[in-house]
């Protein structure tokens, strides 16, 4: 291959956004009514439908397997890997000396051979972000 080539690799892709929260923000805190900047004791992980028509809707894991989004084994390996990159960024966050909290946004792909490569494959795109020692806030 030349500098100029890629080589990819054909996958279909969970029609599901992968969100996972540090603290509350956005979305989150207009839904249930808590303020902005508190601090999750644990992540918490919500999925939404990627259907432009229906407006993404929130689902549950359980929507998401009777409606053949995905598989149960699918939904535990974004899962794992959901919580995997978001306590990765955090001890990265942490060594850095920055006090940073976060929302993670993404999409996976499906397939057998997919689901392997789920961490290089799935495109972060962080939503809030959210500086403690400042208790500013920034959406991008």
């Amino acid at each position: 291959m030349s500098d100029r080539e890629t080589l990819v690799k054909k996958v279909s892709i969970v029609p599901l956004e992968i969100i996972v929260r540090n603290i509350a923000a956005g979305s989150f805190s207009k839904r249930y009514g808590v303020a902005e900047g508190v601090v999750f004791e644990t992540p918490t992980i919500e999925f939404s439908y990627k259907n432009d028509e229906l407006g993404d809707p929130l689902m549950d894991e359980y929507h998401a397997i009777d409606m053949k989004q995905a598989t149960k084994e699918e939904i535990e390996t974004i899962k794992k890997y959901a919580f995997g990159v978001n306590e990765q960024l955090k001890v990265f966050w942490t060594e850095c000396g920055v006090t940073f909290w976060w929302i993670l946004n993404w999409n996976s792909a499906d397939s057998q051979t997919a689901l392997s490569y789920l961490p290089m494959r799935s495109v972060l795109t962080p939503a809030d972000y959210w500086t403690a020692k400042t208790e500013r806030n920034w959406i991008k």
